[in-house]
């Protein structure tokens, strides 16, 4: 996890692909551990973190600009990172943000970037302007 904090916190200039892709990566890299309680401490580890914040607010900066689908994949990830690993990655300002971000995009999105949205959005409770979560 170390590594991918450092690479997309370390001063590159990183478009949304690449944030998409680190996110992902992370939670694939967190939820390595055996089970429930690693993942929750690797959460913990995240949320104290410096780094973790700084790719957070990347998020926040990219989202107004991210295709369909590397939002749909952006906005599943933060929702395991929150539910699984504890890692309370989304406030409710970025909260706002993804229930727009999945309002203005669905008709652009496949059935599966739609399917794993709107999971998303209603596993964490999220909300949508438009009511859709």
């Amino acid at each position: 996890m170390d590594v991918i904090l450092e690479l997309v916190t370390g001063g590159v200039k990183l478009d949304f692909i690449h944030v998409a892709n680190a996110i992902h990566k992370l939670v694939r890299v967190a939820k390595r551990g055996p089970g429930e309680p690693s993942w929750k401490l690797e959460g913990n580890r995240l949320r104290q973190d410096p780094r973790f914040a700084k790719l957070i607010d990347l998020v926040r900066a990219l989202y107004p600009s991210i295709w369909a689908r590397e939002g749909a994949n952006i906005l599943h990830a933060l929702a395991v990172l929150d539910g699984d690993l504890g890692a309370a990655a989304v406030d409710e300002e970025l909260a706002a943000q993804l229930g727009e971000f999945v309002e203005r995009n669905a008709r652009d999105m496949n059935p599966q970037e739609v399917a794993n949205s709107l999971n998303a959005l209603s596993k964490r409770r999220w909300r949508c302007q438009g009511g859709l979560a």
